[in-house]
């Protein structure tokens, strides 16, 4: 269905009339399909609804009768199959979903895997505007489509637990030709038993395999993106990955920053129908998290990052509720060598807030026999012993939500006491063997493997973790 609306003016008389008609193209000719004349008060018509391509042409006429020579004109082409008002879904796990006609994408008959435990909430509405038509009612139906309710301009949620097992949400909208769009929302409830294996994600940075960035052959891969690859693209872990996981290590190492080419940890927050990663922490999954610039890629926004109770984007929850993190900075990456005072390489290592719990870690720098051998951070490993050690970037200073987690690790900085001491690691234990994280504002990799390995085995034994 298709409104066309306008408006005439004449410079030395006044517009009496307009005329209009439409041409249907078929077998490669032009035929008119509606023709009319209106009063000067009428500038619109609706047209539904047709099929195929069509033009439209409408033009004035003045007092004196002239008619306008140049008519306005418009080409275009109706689908019957998109007839009907646009209807969008909104759920607060599978984001917005949009349909429109009687007939949904075939996307749609694919079911999108999800959790058990998750409670699902669905909201939906309407518009016809774009046509001049107008929504007279929605119905829907879970599951079960032999009963339709009525037709109602009321009916506009739906909140469900689902049980395990597949399930459907169908929504119809109808309009004032009686055109009907329908849409589906498929998903597959899936049940974590959460104690098979340690899953290990390396979230790698796309430059990982230039020298530079200390590529290490030894380095064990769990879930390897690129080895998961869909129409081309790498693929975050999946439900059925996640859902036998006893805990979660997830390394990411590379930059948000707007890229399209980002980390499978901002495909997540930003990208995926379904959070599987979030659904993983909401039915108690274990969570190691760390790496560089972390919480700007879940967020998507700049340091300083500040959180209250009032924010609800599910992105900021995940990070408040989950991570219990309420305020974090980053310590950037400036390269100034002649004020190494206010250095951005100023992480030189965590020292535990409990030197009996914990044990300190600091940067691989330099390699077995001393310097200058380069270790995993070989930067600044130069002719000057002032920079044979210097630190990594991009650290996260932290502070913990309102108390609900603990601080474990602190910064020893590299000649910038704006970082020195500073909370840069956080602990939460649940009390049981699920739910349990540990959020680390540095990434792992470029620290001393013998300091790393105590540290990561008592974060897995206070886990529940055992070790065969």
């Amino acid at each position: 269905m298709v409104t066309f609306e306008w408006r005439g003016t004449d410079r030395d008389g006044v517009i009496v009339g307009y005329e209009y008609t439409l041409y249907g193209r078929s077998a490669g000719e032009w035929s008119p399909v509606a023709s009319a004349a209106t009063d000067p008060g009428e500038t619109s018509v609706l047209f539904g609804p047709i099929a195929g391509l069509h033009r439209f042409e409408v033009w004035s006429i003045d007092d004196a009768g002239a008619h306008d020579t140049t008519p306005a004109t418009s080409t275009f082409t109706c689908n019957p199959e998109l007839a009907g008002s646009k209807l969008r879904i909104g759920t607060n796990v599978f984001g917005v979903l949009t349909f429109r006609g009687p007939v949904w994408n075939s996307d749609s008959n694919t079911p999108i895997p999800i959790f058990a435990g998750e409670r699902l909430s669905f909201e939906w509405i309407a518009t016809a505007e774009d046509y001049g038509g107008e929504v007279l009612g929605y119905r829907h139906a879970y599951d079960d489509t032999s009963v339709w309710p009525a037709w109602s301009i009321y009916d506009h949620r739906f909140d469900v637990v689902p049980e395990p097992g597949q399930h459907s949400l169908y929504v119809s909208a109808i309009d004032n030709a009686n055109e009907v769009t329908r849409g589906r929302v498929y998903f597959d409830v899936v049940e974590a038993n959460l104690d098979q294996y340690i899953l290990v994600v390396d979230d790698y940075d796309k430059w990982e395999h230039q020298e530079s960035w200390g590529t290490d052959d030894a380095r064990t891969e769990f879930w390897e993106p690129s080895q998961h690859m869909v129409s081309g693209e790498p693929q975050p872990p999946h439900v059925d990955a996640l859902r036998g996981a006893s805990t979660v290590i997830w390394y990411c190492d590379q930059d948000w920053g707007g890229s399209p080419d980002n980390s499978m940890l901002a495909k997540l927050f930003n990208d995926a129908q379904y959070n599987a990663l979030a659904g993983y922490m909401r039915v108690g999954g274990n969570l190691v998290l760390c790496g560089y610039k972390v919480l700007e890629q879940i967020l998507r926004g700049p340091y300083p990052i500040q959180l209250a109770e009032t924010d609800t984007m599910p992105e900021q929850v995940f990070v408040r509720d989950f991570l219990h993190i309420g305020y974090a900075e980053n310590s950037g990456s400036s390269s100034n060598k002649s004020s190494p005072w206010a250095y951005g390489y100023c992480f030189y290592g965590a020292e535990p807030t409990d030197e009996e719990l914990f044990t300190p870690m600091y940067v691989d720098s330099v390699g077995p026999a001393g310097f200058p051998d380069p270790g995993k951070w070989p930067m600044y490993a130069d002719s000057r012993p002032a920079f044979t050690r210097s630190g990594l970037p991009i650290v996260e200073k932290l502070e913990v939500f309102q108390g609900s987690a603990l601080e474990i690790m602190t910064m020893k900085s590299y000649l910038n006491m704006n970082y020195e001491g500073r909370t840069c690691g956080v602990l939460y234990l649940s009390g049981e063997n699920h739910g349990n994280v540990c959020y680390l504002g540095f990434p792992l990799y470029y620290l001393q493997a013998d300091h790393v390995q105590p540290v990561m085995d008592k974060i897995l034994v206070l886990f529940g973790e055992e070790r065969l």
